[in-house]
């Protein structure tokens, strides 16, 4: 895991995952200016494809014991990429048409517009384990978990999953000198 702080700002990148990539692709993805930064390669599996690896990027914000997520999630895309899968799986589409489909589906079509978002406050875990967010502070009106409290050298720890369009759990410090994500459900 890598943080960076920058004033209130917080940058964490680590592991993302690992997914086989047919070496066709392997070959255009490695030409792209992010590759051996946030994708990396992991082997040539017995097939030739080529297990890659991503790291995962989160920005935060501390600010008057309030943390804030940078969501960057693209909604419009990843609604328009359903609905051709939709068509596809009820078979109202052949797979020729969705491979066409999904060939022209270009994320570049589908601006999104990161917001960020209140995860984590001081009290709000007073009255419940579980809280559902209001969308004043979190536009997605998340519910946020406490899973453990717990103290270890004077210093209070937390450990919250967030319920989003992706899994989220993060572990953290309420001094927020200790502050990590994983986007694996254990």
């Amino acid at each position: 895991m890598f943080r960076k702080d920058s004033g209130e700002h917080i940058l964490l990148i680590s592991y993302g995952g690992s997914a086989s990539v047919a070496f066709e692709d392997f070959k255009e993805m490695s030409q792209k200016k992010d590759f051996n930064t946030f994708y990396y390669v992991g082997y040539v599996q017995d097939k030739g494809c080529v297990l890659v690896h991503t790291m995962r990027k989160r920005e935060c914000i501390w600010r008057n014991d309030t943390l804030y997520l940078l969501d960057q999630s693209n909604d419009s895309f990843e609604q328009a990429h359903s609905k051709i899968l939709k068509a596809y799986t009820s078979k109202n589409i052949s797979s020729s048409e969705f491979k066409k489909q999904m060939d022209q589906l270009d994320p570049r079509n589908y601006p999104e517009t990161p917001r960020y978002k209140v995860i984590y406050y001081a009290g709000l875990f007073e009255d419940s384990n579980m809280v559902q967010l209001p969308i004043e502070l979190n536009f997605r009106q998340e519910q946020i978990t406490l899973i453990k409290k717990w103290e270890e050298s004077n210093t209070t720890f937390l450990e919250i999953d967030i319920e989003t369009n992706t899994y989220l759990r993060f572990v953290f410090s309420e001094d927020l000198k200790r502050l990590e994500f994983n986007s694996c459900n254990e």
